[in-house]
């Protein structure tokens, strides 16, 4: 092996690596082992960014633009509703969810398909009170197997066509896939909906557990500011502060107003109380650093905490990303 390969098969190795890893985005892992290529020589620097234009990438471009407007147009969530009837026992459940993932991939980007699903699965099975655990590895291989019947379906399809168009002048049409791939897609999502479910490891969750995992309900509190409180006549944002940012005011109860997510400015009154969403450390670090007495947990119920204006969600800050480590403020 010559130079060149050593290192080609060494750049391979160290993106594999930090794909696996998980801790770089794979787009910047991308563009730093097309780098490496471009400064070894491997690849000329003059065709080092001809990839962007191939027609595949355009295609999977447009593909993407297809699935969103798919999204929007209402007619993935009407589909997911008809389904409702059908989540009353395990195998039609899990056929559903897999024929309905297997159907959306076949004219839309796969991971798309998934991302539109996934809250889906999650919401039905919950309401039939069982594991999501059962629906989600499902749904994923379905998926893929969508892909294989149109030539839309998964980028190496698109690939194939592009490679047979420049050596025989003649591209794969939409459906030229099907005879094979539907075959395959059928059989595989039976397989799924009849046996393969069946095969998933047994999970133990209650639904209970599930809805307390994400009921923001158990992170708010209610403190209330003394008159001899030092943060008296300071700001929101003040309080914010020495909290470092851990700390979100949803409300401001004065009296007998109730302000929803009021302004970081507006000064602190005596006995104000401060409905606040903060974890245990930085309801411990307001008591004893500013002056705040602990209330308890706040009996005003999360839905009442809204308005047309203001909202109450919960979020989760994925692996990779960009507010991973930082401070809520």
């Amino acid at each position: 092996m010559n130079f060149d390969q050593l290192a080609l098969f060494a750049i391979l190795a160290v993106s594999l690596g930090l794909f696996v890893w998980g801790r770089v985005r794979y787009d910047v892992v991308a563009m730093l082992a097309l780098l490496a290529a471009v400064m070894l020589d491997i690849v000329p620097a003059i065709d080092a960014f001809l990839g962007f234009g191939h027609p595949a990438v355009i295609t999977v471009a447009a593909i993407l633009v297809l699935s969103r407007a798919l999204r929007n147009s209402g007619l993935v969530e009407r589909a997911a509703r008809s389904l409702q009837p059908l989540s009353e026992h395990p195998t039609r459940h899990v056929l559903a969810i897999a024929s309905l993932s297997a159907g959306l991939s076949a004219f839309m980007n796969n991971v798309g398909a998934v991302a539109l699903l996934l809250p889906v699965a999650i919401k039905s099975a919950l309401d039939a009170g069982r594991s999501p655990s059962l629906l989600l590895m499902p749904l994923s291989f379905s998926s893929l197997l969508g892909g294989l019947i149109t030539l839309i379906g998964t980028p190496p399809n698109i690939i194939i066509a592009s490679v047979r168009a420049g050596e025989t002048g003649k591209s794969f049409g939409m459906f030229d896939f099907a005879p094979v791939g539907a075959v395959v897609a059928v059989a595989g999502v039976a397989f799924i909906g009849l046996i393969g479910w069946r095969f998933l490891p047994a999970r133990v969750e209650a639904r209970a557990r599930m809805d307390a995992l994400f009921d923001i309900a158990d992170y708010i509190t209610e403190v209330r500011l003394p008159k001899d409180a030092p943060y008296v006549g300071k700001r929101i944002v003040d309080l914010e502060t020495l909290a470092q940012g851990d700390i979100a005011v949803v409300a401001l109860i004065r009296r007998r107003d109730r302000m929803l997510a009021p302004s970081g400015f507006l000064r602190l009154q005596p006995d104000d109380i401060l409905v606040v969403e903060a974890d245990t450390a930085t309801i411990n670090k307001l008591v004893a650093e500013a002056g705040l007495s602990l209330v308890g947990a706040a009996p005003t119920p999360v839905t009442e905490l809204g308005s047309e204006r203001v909202g109450v969600i919960e979020v989760v800050v994925m692996p990779g990303s960009r507010l991973d480590g930082r401070t809520a403020r």
